[in-house]
């Protein structure tokens, strides 16, 4: 689902800089997916359909550039939920170490477009910490 929305995003934005942070998406969802039906194979897991037939060739943006990298934004910290509730529940060691890059992939991610946002004024920087050791 990712990829998908990554592409569409993709297409309709007018922005290079956050078009290409769409298709950076576009290519972690894929990578993410190749690593996993990779294991499903290896193990005869049946594989489901891809969803990519359901993509349009629209270049007319549904919703501000703004609101697109909020959904992105959003969309990867679910992600970034099911990674470490995977994490937590597997008892194999690859799997642990699959997730885990998967985690810190995506966090980086996140972090780039919370940037995009904060550089934009569409979102204020987040709190830090006080640095009391200055």
């Amino acid at each position: 689902m990712g990829k998908v929305i990554c592409t569409g995003f993709s297409q309709v934005t007018q922005d290079r800089e956050i078009q290409n942070f769409f298709l950076r998406g576009k290519q972690l969802c894929k990578q993410i997916s190749t690593t996993i039906y990779d294991i499903l194979e290896e193990n005869d897991v049946p594989l489901g359909m891809s969803s990519d037939q359901n993509l349009t060739k629209s270049t007319v943006a549904p919703f501000s550039e703004q609101f697109m990298l909020y959904v992105i934004g959003i969309l990867s910290g679910l992600g970034l939920s099911g990674y470490g509730a995977g994490l937590s529940t597997t008892m194999r060691r690859d799997i642990s170490a699959m997730y885990a890059s998967f985690i810190t992939k995506t966090g980086a991610f996140v972090e780039d477009g919370l940037n995009l946002m904060i550089e934009r004024e569409w979102m204020e920087q987040p709190p830090k910490i006080a640095d009391r050791k200055g």
